[in-house]
């Protein structure tokens, strides 16, 4: 696995940074690296054509990453656990794809409100839902 290094350039992200297991399953293909806790507020999810999307905002935990010796097992593993966690909510039961969109929401109003046109995107991995649990099926990020 490739060893990132991620700088933010506008000094903000110093969140609270909490350890938890990734889901078995969605992170043994990954080396089971342990995925990051994020806020509800960093969070959105949607169906669009018969397929979950998930936004994950990093921000608030950026500067963890920047000091993780594999930032993009993280990143993955993270995004592994909010996939399998979205699927298993009784809304998205039928839904057999999700794709993830990891992202950093540099800028937020006075009531933390994302600023979208602030938004860089890290890529995308999309999960499937098989008979051996959620899978990863195909890894297109792209940290820098």
């Amino acid at each position: 696995m490739a060893t990132l290094a991620l700088f933010a350039s506008d000094g903000h992200g110093a969140g609270s940074l909490r350890w938890i297991v990734a889901s078995a399953t969605a992170a043994e293909a990954q080396g089971a690296t342990s995925g990051l806790t994020l806020d509800e507020k960093d969070q959105a999810a949607a169906v669009r054509d018969d397929k979950l999307i998930i936004l994950l905002n990093f921000q608030n935990v950026r500067d963890g990453l920047e000091h993780s010796p594999d930032s993009t097992a993280v990143v993955v593993a993270t995004s592994a656990q909010y996939a399998k966690a979205y699927l298993a909510k009784p809304e998205y039961k039928q839904i057999k794809q999700t794709t993830v969109y990891p992202v950093f929401i540099q800028s937020m109003d006075e009531y933390r409100n994302a600023n979208f046109a602030g938004m860089k995107r890290l890529g995308t991995i999309t999960f499937e839902r098989t008979d051996s649990g959620v899978l990863i099926s195909d890894n297109k990020l792209m940290l820098h």
